[in-house]
Parts: C-alpha cells; structure tokens; sequence
C-alpha cells in the first residue's frame, strides 16, 4: 500500500510548472521583442529628456549667477554714483554759501560805503549851514555889541565864515 504522500504547499504541482513554462516560452519571445524595446526606448528618451532639462539647469544657473554678479557690479556703481553725486552736492553747497557770504558781505560793505558817503555829505551840509547860522548869529550878536550895522551884508557873510574855518581848523 502506497501512503499517499502530503501535499507540500510550497511546491507547485507538476502540471501548473509544465503549463507555466509553455506561457513563459510562448510571453517570453513577445516581452522580448516588442515590449523591453519600446520600454528600452522609453527609458532611453526620458533620460535624454532629463539630461537635457539638467543641462538647461545648469545653463540657466549659470546666467542667473552671471546676472546676479552683474546685478551686484551694476548696484556697487550706483552706490558710488550716489556717493559722488552727494559729494558734489555737498561741495555745490559749499560753493553756493561762500559766494552767498561773499556777495552778502560786497553788499554790506556798498551799504557802508553808501552811508558813510551820505553821513559825510550830511555833515558837510551841516556844519555849511550851522557855519551860515552862526554867522547870521556872530553878525548881529556883534551889531548890536558895536552899536552899529554893517553896511554889506556879503562882506560880513564872508568874514564871519572866514573866521568860523579859521577857529575850526584849530579845533580840527
């Protein structure tokens, strides 16, 4: 008597490895020609593609640093224009105040000058007129001392102012 012997559960039977190698012999062929090449082909142009948009990448990397290094030199010039525009204004400024000062100061010294000139011809007009006055003054101060008029008022005129520049150069 034959003891049937258990079924080992890992184990295919023989009749599902005999039918699995006729499917394997016959999908084997067909994988092997028409779908691992397309699948190849696939693979292969993808990885072109992606090789392609590293290097367009690295292409755009490299030119936005350019740029940025650019952009860094082209703001470092503005900065130093800035600089040398504000410095300009500074020095403009300066300029501007001096020559404001100097011409403030031309002004004031014509003013002075001006008045100066004025006051003196004031002072010569009154010291003319306070000479006349006191002139009229010595004239008749001295008539009526004397008791007696002088005859040309002209001749009087021109001693008394005579006299009056003689005693102010002696106090002058």
């Amino acid at each position: 008597m034959k003891f049937a012997q258990p079924h080992n559960p890992l184990l295919p039977s023989v009749p599902d490895i005999v039918f699995s190698a006729i499917v394997l012999a016959i999908v084997l062929p067909f994988f092997w020609w028409f779908v691992i090449p397309r699948i190849s082909k696939l693979l292969s142009d993808r990885s072109s593609l992606i090789e392609g948009k590293i290097s367009e990448a690295a292409s755009a990397h490299a030119r936005a640093l350019e740029t940025l290094e650019l952009r860094k030199q082209q703001l470092d010039e503005a900065k130093s224009e800035a600089s040398q525009i504000r410095q300009e204004a500074r020095d403009d400024a300066q300029l501007i105040l001096q020559q404001a000062r100097e011409t403030a100061d031309e002004t004031a010294e014509r003013v002075m000058l001006h008045a100066r000139e004025q006051i003196q011809a004031e002072k010569a007009a009154a010291l003319l007129s306070l000479r006349s006055e006191i002139a009229t003054l010595a004239l008749a101060a001295a008539g009526k001392a004397v008791s007696e008029k002088l005859d040309d008022d002209k001749k009087s005129r021109e001693l008394v102012s005579a006299s009056i520049a003689k005693m102010a150069e002696d106090a002058g």
